[in-house]
Formats: C-alpha cells, sequence, structure tokens
C-alpha cells in the first residue's frame, strides 16, 4: 500500500476507537476491559510508528477523553501525580507562551491542558510540586 492510503487507513481507524471510547462506560466491567484494549492498540500503534502521535492529537479527540478522565476522581490525580503527569502537562505549555494557537483544536487544547492542570493542583502534592517547578511565572506568560 501506499504511504497515502495506510496513513488514511489509520487516522479512520483512531478515529473510530477515540470514538467508541467515548461512548463506553468505566463502571461496566466488560466495557472498562473494552477501554483498557482499545487504550492499548492506540498504544502499540504510536509503539511501532512514532508519527501516530500525531494523528492522534491532530485528528482525533483521545487528548480531551484523557484529560477529562483524569479530572474524573482523586485516585486518577493521585496516579497522574505518581507519573509526574503535572510535569508533563507543564512540559506542552511553554509553547504556547509566545504564540497564540493557530486553529480552534490548537485552542481547544490550551484550554484543555489549563482545566486539566487547575483541576490537578487542587491537590495539596501537586500545588506543591508546582510551586517548586517555579512554574507559576511560566503560567503567567502564558495568560
Amino acid at each position: 500500500m501506499c504511504g497515502g492510503r495506510t496513513l488514511f487507513m489509520r487516522q479512520c481507524a483512531l478515529e473510530l476507537l477515540v470514538h467508541n471510547l467515548h461512548r463506553l462506560l468505566e463502571s461496566d466491567p466488560d466495557e472498562n476491559a473494552s477501554i483498557y484494549n482499545m487504550l492499548s492498540t492506540i498504544e502499540n500503534l504510536i509503539e511501532v510508528k512514532l508519527d501516530v502521535t500525531v494523528v492522534v492529537c491532530k485528528k482525533t479527540k483521545l487528548l480531551k477523553w484523557l484529560l477529562e478522565n483524569i479530572k474524573s476522581s482523586y485516585v486518577n490525580q493521585k496516579k497522574v501525580r505518581e507519573m509526574n503527569g503535572v510535569n508533563v502537562v507543564l512540559l506542552v505549555m511553554p509553547m504556547f507562551k509566545s504564540k497564540d494557537p493557530k486553529s480552534l483544536d490548537e485552542e481547544e487544547m490550551v484550554e484543555n491542558l489549563f482545566d486539566c492542570l487547575s483541576f490537578l493542583l487542587m491537590s495539596l502534592e501537586n500545588k506543591e510540586r508546582f510551586v517548586k517547578a517555579e512554574r507559576v511565572k511560566l503560567m503567567i506568560l502564558i495568560m
């Protein structure tokens, strides 16, 4: 297959997987297993071909889904903290320090990142890490 067709098929498959994530319930054990398998499939695609991350971020709503699920509970907050997720979110944000979002998708991503960070900073442990990392000035610059 040509590269273009393969990319198109990969993009369609990713969009379909992410679309189905939105309709599944984590509280149902069978659907939770499906969510896990879908995320594993996306992870495997990314491991095989790193440029899949671009497709995932630009053409699907996976980031939005992930950020919404991080916000859903203190347990998720704690897990994100254990994975150094606050710093990961903060590493993405500086790209908007000196430029405004170029598209509605980028604008939505910035809003989602701020929402996610706001929720994560409700935890005292995350606030302490945020202040220690001296990120308050960065956030002021971005705003």
